[in-house]
């Protein structure tokens, strides 16, 4: 016996995994970065664009169109700006689908 006869059921599990890896892993490694460079640019876009709004809503409370009973309009325009944002932003993101 100087060669080990295989195992039909061992070669069948073998060759299923093998194909498992190809059909499913190796497609998958591409998206994989594509994912990673989605994600680091949609946090370092949320947290420039909250920033930004808050600078804007800084800037609007410095105003003395907004002294006395006008100080919670500053809010509510950077509510509204925030608010177009976000419908801006899901229309480009459904435009695609």
């Amino acid at each position: 016996m100087a060669e080990e006869e295989t195992n039909p059921v061992n070669e069948l599990v073998e060759l299923v995994k093998g194909y498992a890896l190809q059909e499913t892993v190796e497609p998958l490694k591409p998206v994989g970065t594509f994912i990673m460079w989605g994600a680091a640019g949609a946090l370092l876009m949320g947290t420039g664009i909250f920033l930004l709004c808050l600078a804007l809503l800084r800037f609007l409370q410095t105003l003395d169109v907004f002294d006395g009973n006008f100080t919670v309009f500053p809010y509510l325009i950077i509510s509204v700006v925030v608010f177009a944002l976000c419908g801006l932003f899901g229309t480009q993101i459904t435009k695609g689908i």
